[in-house]
């Protein structure tokens, strides 16, 4: 899936607008995360593109956060999507 995809199933243009932020700011190291756990660049953009789904899906969580609950936020959701990736 790609990423404009995600964003246009969101329909909120603020929540729309945050989730392009998180992308833009943090999908590299989302990507390395990723890798770090699943040792394989096919996968590991898989997991990380999952997880920008998950993080779109939940971006009320997300609005009114500060910059290091947002990068806490984000860790955990990747971690997830590679573990569940794994399994």
């Amino acid at each position: 899936m790609l990423i404009f995809e995600i964003l246009l199933a969101i329909e909120n243009e603020e929540e729309r607008t945050l989730v392009e932020g998180i992308y833009l700011d943090y999908y590299g190291r989302m990507l390395q995360i990723c890798h770090q756990i699943l040792r394989h660049p096919q996968d590991s953009e898989d997991a990380a593109m999952n997880a920008m789904k998950r993080i779109a899906e939940n971006s009320k969580k997300f609005s009114g956060k500060d910059r290091n609950e947002i990068i806490s936020l984000v860790v955990i959701y990747t971690r997830n999507a590679a573990l569940m990736y794994y399994n």
